[in-house]
């Protein structure tokens, strides 16, 4: 899959928040885009990657070497309750 059709297909998933929720994450939604990352990764071959009880997804990719250096990417999956991206593809 090339890269803008991975974009898009991460785009059309309704991640909307719920702002009058208690729970993590806000919506049930929100679980749908990371189960879905997790498979990706696992796809991609990152065989440790999982979705912890809050929907944070997680996986390690070691370094080819010891000199290499380590990097961390983070994202927010969820979209505002207030700018929806529902029904918007």
């Amino acid at each position: 899959m090339k890269n803008i059709e991975r974009f898009l297909k991460y785009i059309s998933y309704d991640t909307t928040s719920n702002p009058y929720s208690d729970t993590t994450p806000s919506s049930k939604k929100e679980l749908i885009l990371a189960e879905f990352l997790v498979s990706e990764l696992q796809h991609l071959g990152i065989t440790n990657a999982f979705m912890d009880e809050f929907g944070y997804v997680y996986a390690y990719l070691k370094a080819k070497n010891e000199t290499d250096k380590t990097i961390g990417l983070i994202a927010h999956m969820d979209t505002s309750f207030d700018a929806s991206g529902e029904n918007k593809a």
